[in-house]
């Protein structure tokens, strides 16, 4: 009996602190339950204090279903007449000031049916090889630009073939030829200088090259592709991002891309962005020595691991190299629409700017993280840079407090389970989780 009175009593001190006005109760039952009185709104808050009737109050959390948030994709831009693209202070395109993550190939064909093709295949993006303005390639690199407006895609081509032209010909004539392509609202940016460090391109040209088209063509940015870590602090100065295309599959271990990036964001200083190349060729192909039982490299695990790579540290664009070779592998092509179409559906996360990176154990170097919000949610991006299963655990305080609920994308609503302030999973060799964390 005395057991029962006591139940009773401890029933009801817990009633009237959580329902009290009394300045020792911590309770937060609702909105108006500091306030006294009923709940407005019927809901609990997801943290319930027990008052401080106790030495030690007591802490219940009460939170909906872990589950995935969805992701509202970027929408589409209106290129349906001349833009005028910029780069945020986060290094992301604008185009007409609406937010833009560039998904495309490089080497597409100018013709409509391709760009619809590709369209349809989940590219935003197309490059095209046309110089200009010889003979018929003003007209070709036109058409291009149409084709892709059609289709609802940006295209990125050579303000001239030869960039020497700028000292040769009247300012004036040259600006003509380059109104004629900003003509287009597809156009995304121009494309001047192809690894220059490997040709010998004096940096004065390039820089003069820059100049000239932020004088002349202002209306849209232009980038050069460097990759020699060494060339990349010399040519920086000289494009409005840096573009880079490492290509290690087979020769070299696939973290080639991220030590890559990190020296691009090194060279870049926090004051431009860099936008990544990833590798869609073999290349056995490449060099034409196909040996027996041969296999396309890289896989589309590998392409995978690339792409996640790039977007981890917070690339501001992809141009897939390339259109012609990846296409005659329809295995591997529809891989890349696969991993495209992963991309595509969080493109407002990966739009954020990265934040910083996340701790790991066992601390080696083989699978590396990266931390980003969008719309109050944590995302974690990690890859495994090994060739060897292993288990990691994440440390995610730099982050967050108190998650409790974590779910791999793309991977049917796989939630991880959460220790704390930690959280461990499997990973196979190359495989990328990416992470949403609340």
């Amino acid at each position: 009996m005395k057991a029962m009175k006591l139940l009773v009593l401890i029933s009801l001190l817990l009633a009237i602190g959580c329902y009290s006005n009394q300045e020792n109760s911590t309770g937060v039952i609702g909105e108006k339950s500091q306030q006294g009185g009923a709940l407005v709104d019927g809901s609990l808050s997801k943290n319930i204090l027990i008052p401080k009737t106790f030495a030690e109050p007591l802490r219940i959390n009460l939170h909906d279903e872990c589950g995935e948030v969805p992701v509202t994709p970027l929408p589409p831009v209106d290129i349906s007449q001349p833009t005028v693209v910029t780069l945020s202070e986060n290094h992301r395109f604008l185009i007409n000031g609406q937010l833009f993550f560039p998904i495309g190939l490089y080497g597409v064909p100018g013709s409509p049916d391709v760009m619809d093709d590709i369209s349809s295949a989940g590219f935003n993006a197309a490059q095209t090889y046309t110089g200009c303005c010889d003979g018929s390639s003003l007209d070709d690199q036109k058409a291009f630009l149409q084709s892709a407006q059609d289709a609802g895609v940006v295209g990125v081509v050579h303000p001239f073939s030869d960039p020497n032209v700028i000292y040769s010909t009247p300012p004036a004539d040259l600006q003509a030829l380059l109104a004629q392509r900003e003509a287009y609202g597809s156009l995304l940016f121009w494309y001047t200088f192809d690894e220059p460090g490997l040709w010998g391109v004096p940096t004065q040209l390039t820089s003069d090259y820059n100049e000239f088209l932020h004088t002349y063509a202002g209306n849209h940015p232009n980038a050069l592709v460097e990759c020699p870590a060494q060339d990349l602090t010399m040519y920086m100065p000289s494009t409005d991002f840096m573009m880079i295309d490492p290509y290690p599959v087979p020769m070299f271990p696939i973290r080639e891309v991220w030590d890559m990036t990190l020296l691009a964001l090194e060279a870049a200083n926090g004051e431009k962005g860099v936008f990544g190349v990833p590798q869609a060729f073999d290349w056995d192909e490449d060099i034409g020595i196909i040996p027996p039982n041969h296999v396309f490299r890289p896989t589309v695990p590998e392409m995978r691991n690339m792409t996640w790579q790039f977007l981890a540290l917070g690339a501001n664009g992809l141009l897939y190299f390339c259109y012609g070779r990846i296409t005659a592998h329809p295995e591997e092509w529809a891989g890349l629409q696969g991993i495209v179409s992963e991309v595509n559906s969080v493109s407002a996360v990966i739009a954020e700017p990265m934040l910083g990176f996340v701790p790991v154990q066992p601390n080696v170097p083989y699978v590396v993280a990266t931390y980003r919000k969008h719309e109050g949610i944590n995302y974690m991006i990690a890859i495994s840079l090994w060739i060897h299963p292993v288990d990691i655990t994440f440390d995610l305080s730099g982050f967050t407090d108190s998650p409790w609920c974590a779910v791999a994308l793309f991977e049917d609503g796989r939630q991880v389970p959460l220790n704390g302030q930690t959280l461990t999973d499997h990973f196979e060799p190359n495989e990328v989780h990416v992470y949403q964390i609340r």
